[in-house]
């Protein structure tokens, strides 16, 4: 692949990429490498007749990467042992530089295969880890059971609501404050509403209001070895710089225990909101469409619908 001089200019720029991890592997060439760090290619290690074929498909995806500019690597001998090789790898992640490389799904699924050996700790980056034993478990900083996705574990995890009187919407603000003041009763309701309802309540007005931005759920935070994170999709092995969020869905899924008062809650929410005026989407706004004087033709229909 050949590059543009902004191109190159890009991939020279270190503080583009994002400090991976390390791969020690070992070298039948030690010459080569000193003990300070040097920009490094990978055809040192290709010949080697003690890489097994697992190391060698490793090189290459590595290799791969690198001519495409996904990664940079730094090499010298292993400072615990010189008949290694100890690879500092950066990565480019995907939301970096979009106009100056490409991206392909392939080629993430070799950033994936990557993953699996790359060291992660700050210990392998320095070189004063355990060599017989690296620390390549991406999430054992962040322990997943094994049921993490069953809608049991989902239930019993769920944070308590939390809900803020403060919305863009005045009239839901003050529905809100409403709920959230134990001296007011609910207009219309003779039931006395305990704390929990409150804000079960609250928090269904407020996500109709003013939903709430999340974190991409595909996503989860990796500790770089040199300090930070980094985001990482571990289903298609795309690496990214900066969060990314959604706007979450209006409404939801009222999920309480049975018997602690769902029909009273979805009441309360009801009457705390009665009176007030549903927020059309703009895009369905009669304001925004153009009214006909009278019916059109059918082609002219079929013509504004394509528009």
């Amino acid at each position: 692949m050949s590059f543009t001089t902004p191109h190159v200019e890009f991939l020279k720029d270190i503080e583009n990429y994002l400090p991976l991890g390390t791969l020690t592997l070992p070298s039948d060439q030690e010459s080569r490498l000193g003990s300070h760090w040097e920009e490094y290619y990978p055809e040192i290690i290709y010949g080697s007749s003690a890489l097994a074929n697992e190391a060698r498909e490793l090189h290459k995806s590595v290799w791969a990467l690198l001519c495409l500019g996904w990664l940079r690597t730094f090499a010298r001998n292993h400072p615990q042992d010189h008949n290694l090789v100890h690879i500092r790898v950066y990565v480019l992640p995907s939301d970096v530089g979009g106009r100056y490389v490409e991206r392909s799904v392939k080629d993430w699924e070799r950033v994936k295969k990557l993953m699996k050996y790359v060291d992660v700790s700050a210990e392998g980056w320095e070189g004063t880890g355990d060599l017989k034993q690296p620390k390549n478990d991406l999430f054992g900083h962040k322990p997943r059971p094994e049921d993490d996705d069953s809608l049991f574990y989902i239930f019993n995890t769920l944070p308590s609501p939390k809900p803020s009187s403060f919305t863009p919407c005045p009239y839901s603000s003050h529905a809100i404050s409403s709920l959230l003041d134990n001296t007011e009763n609910v207009p219309g309701l003779q039931t006395k509403l305990y704390a929990y309802q409150r804000r079960s309540a609250a928090v269904m007005i407020q996500r109709e209001a003013q939903p709430t931005r999340t974190l991409d759920p595909r996503l989860e935070e990796i500790n770089c070895p040199t300090g930070g994170k980094y985001l990482y999709d571990r289903t298609t092995g795309a690496i990214f710089r900066y969060p990314r969020f959604y706007e979450e869905a209006r409404g939801g899924i009222l999920a309480e225990t049975m018997g602690l008062g769902k029909t009273l809650i979805c009441l309360a929410t009801i009457l705390a909101t009665q009176g007030h005026w549903p927020q059309i989407p703009p895009q369905y706004s009669l304001e925004r469409r153009r009214l006909r004087s009278r019916v059109g033709s059918l082609m002219a229909m079929a013509a504004a619908a394509a528009n």
